[in-house]
């Protein structure tokens, strides 16, 4: 059975804009909701080795100041700092790394906790 999932974005200022939007059918949906204490780190076993499954990655964070970090497993792995939302579509998600077996999220911040929410859509075959 697929899930559809919607997605939308919309940004803009007087020198141009961008309005999108679009629906993905997926196979498995997998939501992920975290709270990181100030000066920690979180791995979350994902379990989602094979990235090429991968359809649709979101992330959001409570704070978007480059304190919230988010770290795939695997080679290549970069670790990214949250200045806005993520969002990856298909091949893009390999930017990440070449694994999101693991996923590491880093709360840099002094002293406020970071919520972190992630969505991942992916085909089963």
């Amino acid at each position: 059975m697929t899930e559809n999932v919607a997605w939308s974005v919309n940004a803009g200022s007087p020198g141009g804009s961008i309005d999108a939007s679009g629906s993905l059918a997926l196979d498995a949906v997998t939501t992920v909701s975290v709270a990181i204490d100030a000066q920690s780190n979180e791995a979350l076993d994902l379990q989602l080795a094979d990235i090429s499954k991968l359809s649709f990655l979101a992330i959001t964070a409570s704070a978007y100041d480059g304190t919230v970090k988010v770290a795939a497993s695997g080679a290549g792995a970069t670790e990214v700092a949250l200045t806005g939302p993520l969002i990856l579509f298909g091949a893009s998600i390999g930017l990440l790394g070449s694994s999101l077996a693991t996923l590491t999220l880093t709360n840099d911040a002094a002293a406020s906790v970071a919520e972190v929410h992630i969505l991942i859509g992916s085909k089963l075959l």
